[in-house]
C-alpha cells in the first residue's frame, strides 16, 4: 500500500504542475485569474462529497483497493491525455 501511496502522490504533483501549466499556456491573460478562481472553488466543493463517498467506499471494500483504484484512474488519465495530441504537442 506504501508503494501505491507513493506513486499516486507523485502522479498527484505531476497532474498538477502540467495542469496549471496547460491552464496558463491556454487561457487569455485576462481570464487567467476568473480560470484560476473557478478552479480553485470547483476543487474545495469536491472536497465534502469526495469524503463521504470515499469513507463510504473504505467501509465497503477496505482502503487498500481505493489507493489501488486511485491509481489506476490517475494513469488512465495520463494515458489519455498522452495520447491526446493537442496536449501532447502544446507549446509551453
Amino acid at each position: 500500500t506504501a508503494a501505491l501511496l507513493g506513486a499516486q502522490v507523485f502522479a498527484l504533483t505531476v497532474n498538477g504542475a502540467a495542469s496549471n501549466a496547460l491552464k496558463q499556456a491556454f487561457t487569455p491573460r485576462e481570464y487567467r485569474g476568473r480560470v484560476a478562481g473557478i478552479s480553485s472553488a470547483l476543487a474545495v466543493i469536491a472536497i465534502p462529497p469526495s469524503a463521504l463517498i470515499g469513507g463510504w467506499l473504505a467501509d465497503q471494500i477496505g482502503p487498500a483497493p481505493l489507493f489501488a483504484i486511485g491509481g489506476v484512474w490517475i494513469l488512465g488519465v495520463a494515458i489519455l491525455s498522452w495520447a491526446n495530441p493537442s496536449i501532447r504537442l502544446a507549446r509551453i
